[in-house]
């Protein structure tokens, strides 16, 4: 579907003067210390204070479940949550609407995630899953057949990074066959994570298959990439030419 901007739109400074046109970034490591994300409560604060200052309005961070590495719980995931909501408050920076959620590995412990019916959504029962960087798991389609026959919309992070399915639309095609969302980076698309990756990304969001953008942010370095990327004419034009559920979700 088109997106329409004002006719200045690609005269400006920045040609696109924020994110704002998303409303929700619905995949990030914003809570203190219990993934690769922010590893405490300053990093935390400064991390949602600059998606906001991007022009967000509703921030949904979703740590890593991973058995072997992150084996976060709800209740993890809870704490952790209200740890940095207290600091935002205390820090004077409540007014955005921040919820925790999570991302997925697709190991075979998800599926016993799925039986207990222990799992933490995005709005619409909306699962953000992932899958290992070095093979796709042998029980993905099972895990996501799982899911939609559950009442849930799992929803691809970053398909753009995963190599094994780098040359062919067939394989992100299967996915949505299968019932499946895809969430594209943004970082990707500024060429973070390498030419490869960054084709894919464009790739995929030309061919009209990405349903949501999304910043996976982690750390301070790629937030002042995002920030940079406020001047790519590149990404400008793509944005222009494409809507995104984001939205949908604040």
């Amino acid at each position: 579907m088109e997106q329409i901007f004002p006719f200045n739109f690609f005269q400006r400074t920045h040609l696109f003067p924020d994110y704002s046109f998303l409303g929700a970034d619905m995949h990030s490591h914003l809570l203190p210390g219990i993934d690769d994300g922010a590893q405490n409560m300053t990093e935390s604060i400064e991390l949602v204070n600059g998606l906001r200052a991007l022009g967000f309005e509703a921030l949904y961070t979703t740590p890593h479940v991973m058995s072997d590495r992150y084996p976060n719980t709800p209740d993890t995931i809870a704490r952790a949550s209200e740890q940095l909501l207290a600091g935002l408050v205390a820090a004077n920076h409540s007014t955005i609407r921040l919820q925790a959620a999570a991302e997925y590995l697709l190991d075979d412990a998800f599926g016993t995630l799925i039986e207990k019916g222990d799992l933490l959504t995005l709005p619409g029962k909306r699962v953000l899953v992932e899958e290992s960087f070095v093979a796709p798991s042998p029980r993905m389609e099972e895990h996501i057949f799982t899911l939609c026959v559950n009442g849930y919309i799992p929803v691809m992070a970053h398909p753009e990074r995963y190599h094994f399915w780098q040359k062919s639309l067939a394989h992100y095609k299967k996915l949505l066959e299968m019932g499946c969302d895809l969430q594209v980076n943004l970082l990707s698309l500024t060429g973070y994570g390498g030419k490869e990756v960054e084709r894919s990304a464009y790739k995929l969001v030309e061919s009209g298959m990405v349903s949501f953008l999304a910043t996976d942010l982690h750390n301070g370095e790629q937030l002042k990439i995002l920030q940079k990327a406020l001047s790519n004419r590149k990404m400008a034009r793509l944005f222009s030419r494409h809507q995104f559920q984001n939205i949908n979700l604040v």
